[in-house]
């Protein structure tokens, strides 16, 4: 479809503010609609949900867990895949507009920079390892809903986690949509720190969003 009628979807869907039809520079254009979608992307991770997060008996560590129901009526997954699809669609239309390098750059640059904003809107309540890993130690955090991870080290300046399974890859991978998922989510996990705390550093070498078979997510909480 033509860019007029990703407009008329965006505005539809609220992702744009229909004022963004007064835009004629198509960079500027790209650079506001790419912002609108990566936030989308970010509103169905809940990332850093609260350690609290619910109530019920923890859920199962295996992948299982993502066909469970939530209270909606329907699974993780299928929640997931609602949360995604729209924008994993308008995100297809707009890389056979201007191709696939130029926006897969964009939605790196659009979600690190979202992700430092994330950080900085949290450094207020999180300063130290111990608070910063606790969504990731319970099963019933947002992230901890998403993921199946093996602890690797859990210490006052170190936790390391290996990720086996992922909601999130599953959805963009059966989308057929890996490349943009890793720039609008993946890669923006090293932006988190930056903005968060300059003390904590995210080492990584491996996604499954890649390819690989786990992600290797070492944080470092340095004195």
């Amino acid at each position: 479809p033509s860019l007029s009628v990703i407009v008329s979807v965006l505005i539809k869907e609220g992702i744009v503010d229909e004022n963004i039809i007064s835009y004629t520079n198509r960079r500027n254009f790209l650079t506001r609609i790419v912002p609108g979608c990566v936030l989308s992307c970010f509103a169905a991770q809940d990332l850093l949900g609260s350690p609290e997060m619910g109530d019920g008996p923890s859920l199962q560590s295996d992948a299982g867990k993502f066909d469970l129901e939530m209270d909606q009526g329907i699974t993780y997954k299928r929640w997931m895949e609602r949360r995604h699809e729209k924008y994993i669609a308008i995100l297809k239309h707009l890389e056979n507009d201007i191709g696939n390098e130029k926006l897969l750059e964009m939605l790196k640059q659009a979600s690190y920079a979202e992700n430092v904003k994330l950080g900085k809107r949290l450094s207020g309540r999180i300063k130290s390892m111990n608070v910063f890993a606790g969504p990731f130690r319970n099963e019933n955090s947002g992230v901890g809903r998403t993921i199946v991870r093996e602890v690797v080290e859990d210490t006052e300046n170190a936790f390391e986690m290996r990720i086996t399974s992922c909601l999130t890859e599953i959805v963009f991978r059966e989308a057929d949509a890996l490349d943009l998922g890793y720039a609008c989510v993946c890669h923006a996990d090293f932006g988190l720190p930056v903005g968060l705390n300059p003390k904590l550093k995210l080492i990584r070498t491996k996604t499954l969003m890649q390819g690989h078979d786990c992600c290797n997510h070492r944080y470092v909480w340095e004195d």
